[in-house]
């Protein structure tokens, strides 16, 4: 098993989560979070007031699933949040040794 971490746009959240789930994908999470780096969005930086940083607001899918559909996935991703400029984010995959169901028991892609 693999997990892929995006962090993309938040303007494009919408349509790279509907092609995901087109493709089959499920159990997708998606939360809202702050960026530093050098790749920031020179547009969408803002200064925070306690930390004196700029930084660029994100969204970051998290995706649990099956290494044959990485690729695939990753294609999509890379399709859908893609405009060409600075800021346009990340994508990471990695591996999942294992996977448990909490309310079951049960073990696995879920």
């Amino acid at each position: 098993m693999k997990e892929i971490k995006a962090y993309i746009r938040p303007a494009l959240a919408h349509r790279v989560i509907e092609v995901l789930k087109q493709a089959g994908a499920t159990n997708i999470s998606m939360m809202r979070v702050k960026g530093l780096g050098l790749l920031e969005d020179p547009q969408n930086k803002e200064y925070d007031a306690e930390s004196v940083e700029r930084s660029s607001e994100m969204v970051k899918l998290e995706i649990v699933l099956k290494d044959s559909d990485v690729d695939r996935y990753v294609q999509l991703i890379k399709e859908f949040a893609h405009t060409g400029n600075v800021g346009d984010g990340l994508v990471y995959v990695t591996d999942v040794e294992r996977t448990i169901k909490l309310r079951t028991g049960e073990e696995g892609i879920l």
